[in-house]
């Protein structure tokens, strides 16, 4: 996102005869009212019905191919976020809230996999300091 900024920036000073700071340009934005702090929507994926045809048939010509204990791994990995994540609330002016965190400046990534054929789950689990 910083990229587009200093692209923007790089825009304007090359357009007029001074140039914003990547900082200000990230607010032109916001000040010129295109656009505003919302929420976004969650909306279903919508996957392709041809890409999804063209997979079973590779994984079906996988499966007739593999010898009968050859495993066939699904794998996905994950990267939760332990620590709570601070927002805004309802505070009185002059006092300070405290938000625990549980692990500090740990990142944990787990890879999981699935053998489909013979059912057996593989995981592993890295914490980076």
């Amino acid at each position: 996102m910083m990229d587009d900024y200093r692209l923007i920036s790089a825009e304007i000073a090359s357009l007029r005869n001074f140039s914003y700071l990547t900082r200000q340009a990230a607010g032109l934005p916001y000040q010129r009212g295109d656009i505003a702090r919302q929420q976004a929507e969650v909306c279903a994926g919508q996957p392709d019905p041809a890409q999804q045809a063209a997979f079973l048939n590779e994984y079906e010509k996988l499966k007739k191919t593999n010898g009968e204990n050859d495993p066939i791994y699904f794998a996905d990995g994950c990267h939760p976020q332990f620590n709570s994540i601070p927002a805004y609330g309802w505070i009185r002016r002059g006092q300070e809230k405290e938000l625990k965190s549980n692990c500090g400046r740990q990142w944990v990534n787990i890879n999981g996999a699935v053998d489909v054929i013979l059912k057996i789950i593989e995981t592993s689990v890295f914490v980076l300091r």
